[in-house]
C-alpha cells in the first residue's frame, strides 16, 4: 500500500498525457453539449495538476522525477489545448506555434540547469505571470466558444482573446531570454 501512495503523484502527472490526447479527440465547438466531455477532461487535468503536487508534498514524496513528470503532463495538456484552439480558430496557428516552441525551449533550459540554480527571482515571477496569462487565454477561448456553441452571439471581446495569448508568448520569451542569459553567465563564470 505504501508503494501505491508513493507512486500516486507521478501517476497523476502521467495520466494527463493520455487525458490530453482524449481531450483533443473529443473537443468540438459545434454545440455546447459537444463541448462538455472535453471540458470534463479539462477539469480532471486541473484537479490532477493540483493533487499531484499536493500529495507529493503532503506524503513527503517530492522528487526531481516528479517535478519533470508534472511538467510533462502540464505541457502535454497545454499543447492539446493549443491544437484545439487552432482547429477552432485557424487564425491562432502562428501564436500556437510560438507557445508550443516556448514550452519546448523552457523544458530544454530546465534540463540544462539540473540544480535549478538560475530559476530564482525574476525568472520565477515571469514563469508565474506567463502561466496566469496563458490560462486566461485558454479560459477566454473556452468561455467564448461555449457561449457561441450555445447559440448565443459571442461577447464583443471574444475576438480579442488572442491578445492574451500574445501577452503569454511575450512573457514566455522574456523568461527564455533571461534563463538563457543566466545559464551562459553561470557557464562562463564571473
Amino acid at each position: 500500500m505504501r508503494a501505491f501512495w508513493a507512486n500516486l503523484p507521478n501517476a497523476l502527472s502521467l495520466s494527463r498525457i493520455p487525458a490530453a490526447f482524449l481531450f483533443l479527440v473529443l473537443f468540438s465547438t459545434e454545440t455546447a453539449a459537444a463541448m462538455v466531455p472535453a471540458l470534463l477532461i479539462l477539469a480532471y487535468a486541473l484537479v490532477s495538476d493540483f493533487l499531484d503536487g499536493f500529495l507529493a508534498r503532503r506524503l513527503g514524496h517530492s522528487s526531481r522525477t516528479g517535478y519533470y513528470l508534472d511538467g510533462l503532463g502540464d505541457r502535454a495538456f497545454s499543447v492539446a489545448i493549443l491544437f484545439a484552439i487552432t482547429r477552432a480558430d485557424p487564425s491562432q496557428i502562428g501564436l500556437a506555434w510560438l507557445l508550443v516552441f516556448r514550452e519546448i525551449a523552457i523544458y530544454a533550459l530546465r534540463g540544462l540547469d539540473p540544480d535549478q540554480s538560475v530559476t530564482a527571482g525574476m525568472l520565477r515571477r515571469l514563469s508565474v505571470a506567463q502561466a496566469i496569462v496563458i490560462r486566461l487565454y485558454f479560459g477566454a477561448f473556452f468561455v467564448g466558444s461555449f457561449v457561441q456553441a450555445s447559440g448565443i452571439p459571442p461577447p464583443h471581446w471574444f475576438h480579442l482573446y488572442g491578445l492574451l495569448g500574445g501577452a503569454a508568448a511575450i512573457i514566455g520569451y522574456a523568461a527564455i531570454a533571461l534563463h538563457s542569459t543566466q545559464l551562459v553567465k553561470k557557464a562562463t563564470g564571473p
